[in-house]
């Protein structure tokens, strides 16, 4: 360490030890492959060992890294579940996301362990932007001065979001989060970036001096300083943005914690080009993972909790599906520059995966049916939901089977190991599914995986040539 840094010590310090490679396991898979291309991916796991499987193919390949960990909050977050359809006006409750409770040095030590495999991840040219607030953004930035270099900081970022309401608080109101932003090297990418103006001013026209080798004030025939009229301006390290709010009916899924896309976008606009690998170690409802695709960036997005896997899953089926029908409806309302690139790729292959371990079981319950090249679905019950709302199996609300369904996959040629659907059913907020879905006439497996409204899934199938 050289002698003008600081090292932060806390109980308990230690460098992370090796971990095994525990190989991923491919759950399902979304579009063809074709030869080489990069592909998008989910994956369901602790994000350190996925990090560590990730290192042998991904290690100096990744050009951004962004990190919305836990704050240390003392918190804990749920998220509320409503069923669908005519019961969306019934019964809802709240399912357990995630606490965060810490000690100080453990999580110091959570943090530590991720950023150093983060950084062996980032391509030379690559940076990577953590998200904290005031609980540990002091002692963050001494430990990311530790493993990336004090002079590797670039920039602490101020996300005001103006529009959060707070009572009497006794002290100025926290309405600030914080970026950190740090290089793997001096040859990091960034763009500049600009946004349109509420209105246009008149200033002082600034011009480059090469016999002074600063900016002037540029001066006019007459030697008179010259005015020009602004429409845009440069985006400085004070962002003032929204935050998104529970009426939200665009952006919100109502996964606690989300950010808004306003906010993810101007990251992967200064901080990457089209083309390029984005991690998110800890994705939650996949809001960088939207971005990316409306960027044309290729996304890798890892979390530990099935139901938010499934979340981002369909967030980003549903982007995708916008983008092949003419990329209608995707833009990200900040006012960036229109010199930024935001065209949005033709979507890449997506697949979804897992750790050695399956999935936890469920004892979800579902009735198929195929009779004349039709799949049918006669009936879903999951005995988690019932016990999660507090009624009784067979409840009024729990008439129409569909209330406790998320999602369905269909994979009509199913290979015993990989899901590759070429049906997917994600009807939007408070629609159902449709339960009944036309079959090409071909014989073979049949899978269907079903997503209840917890985020658990069943899977199941028919073969057809029994049949």
């Amino acid at each position: 360490m050289a002698a003008d840094q600081f090292e932060l010590r806390w109980a308990g310090k230690r460098s992370p030890a090796p971990l095994p490679e525990r190989p991923a396991r491919l759950e399902q898979r979304f579009g063809a492959v074709v030869g080489e291309a990069p592909r998008d991916e989910l994956h369901r796991g602790d994000n350190l060992a996925v990090l560590a499987a990730l290192s042998s193919r991904a290690r100096g390949r990744v050009n951004l890294i962004y990190l919305d960990p836990p704050f240390c909050s003392q918190a804990a977050y749920t998220r509320t579940i409503r069923l669908r359809g005519a019961g969306a006006s019934g019964p809802r409750f709240s399912q357990p996301q995630y606490t965060d409770n810490w000690t100080g040095d453990e999580y110091l030590q959570f943090i530590y362990e991720r950023l150093i495999v983060c950084r062996d991840l980032l391509d030379e040219r690559g940076a990577l932007v953590l998200h904290c607030d005031w609980h540990q953004s002091h002692r963050l930035r001494c430990i990311l001065d530790e493993v990336f270099g004090a002079e590797m900081f670039q920039n602490e970022i101020i996300w005001h979001y103006y529009n959060k309401l707070q009572g009497n608080v006794g002290r100025f109101a926290s309405n600030h989060d914080v970026l950190l932003v740090y290089a793997k090297s001096p040859r990091f990418v960034f763009n500049r970036i600009r946004e349109r103006r509420p209105a246009p001013v008149r200033q002082l026209e600034r011009v480059w001096s090469k016999a002074k080798g600063a900016i002037v004030n540029a001066k006019g025939p007459d030697g008179k300083v010259s005015y020009l009229t602004s429409t845009h301006k440069t985006i400085d390290d004070v962002w003032r943005l929204s935050m998104l709010q529970p009426a939200d009916r665009s952006e919100a899924v109502g996964y606690p914690t989300q950010k808004p896309e306003a906010l993810v976008e101007r990251i992967l606009a200064a901080a990457s080009q089209p083309g390029d690998l984005v991690l998110d170690p800890f994705m939650g409802s996949g809001t960088t993972g939207a971005v990316a695709l409306k960027l044309g960036r290729t996304f890798i997005g890892v979390d530990r909790h099935g139901g938010a896997v499934h979340t981002a899953l369909r967030r980003l089926l549903r982007v995708r599906e916008a983008i092949a029908a003419g990329g209608r409806a995707l833009a990200i309302k900040n006012g960036l520059d229109d010199g930024v690139d935001t065209r949005p790729r033709a979507p890449a292959g997506l697949d979804v995966l897992g750790l050695s371990e399956p999935e936890p079981a469920t004892d979800a319950q579902a009735q198929l049916e195929v009779d004349d090249g039709r799949l049918q679905i006669r009936g879903f019950d999951s005995p988690a939901v019932v016990r999660a709302l507090g009624l009784e199996s067979g409840a009024p609300a729990l008439a129409d089977w569909r209330a406790v369904v998320d999602s369905i996959f269909i994979d009509v040629d199913y290979d015993g190991s990989v899901l590759r659907p070429s049906i997917s059913d994600t009807p939007g907020r408070g629609e159902l599914v449709a339960g009944v879905y036309a079959l090409p006439r071909e014989r073979g497996v049949i899978a269907v995986r079903i997503v209840d409204v917890l985020g658990g899934a069943w899977t199941g199938g028919i073969n057809r040539n029994d049949q």
